[in-house]
């Protein structure tokens, strides 16, 4: 039987959204949450908790997690969060320099914490 894809909705939050595909591969790779938690250095309860979506992941836990599953970060962690992301900011760049693939230019960002310049 094969398990199908779970497609994200945007009104999960991210947390929600990797505890889903953990989940998911979890269950093919046939691994309990106390197998998880041993892992995670945790209890199954927390196991329960991050899987649900109320407890947060760390980078951490993730890597611990791909390493222990045999899968790569991006199983875990879609594409889709950042493009999430992206829209509900408006589209806007967050990092200074960054430079846009859109096809619209942007304008530049002000530094938001100037320094002064040496004398």
């Amino acid at each position: 039987m094969a398990i199908p894809e779970i497609e994200p909705r945007e009104a999960d939050s991210p947390d929600a959204v990797i505890g889903e595909r953990v989940r998911l591969w979890q269950f093919r790779r046939r691994v309990t949450q106390k197998q998880l938690a041993e892992v995670l250095g945790t209890k199954p309860a927390g196991v329960s908790r991050r899987l649900s979506g109320q407890t947060g992941w760390t980078s951490t836990d993730l890597v611990r997690v791909a390493a222990f599953l045999d899968v790569s970060l991006t199983d875990l962690l879609p594409e889709i969060l950042v493009e999430w992301e992206r829209r509900r900011r408006g589209g806007e760049n967050s990092a200074p320099g960054v430079v846009s693939t859109s096809a619209e230019p942007r304008r530049a960002r002000r530094d938001s914490n100037p320094q002064p310049s040496d004398p």
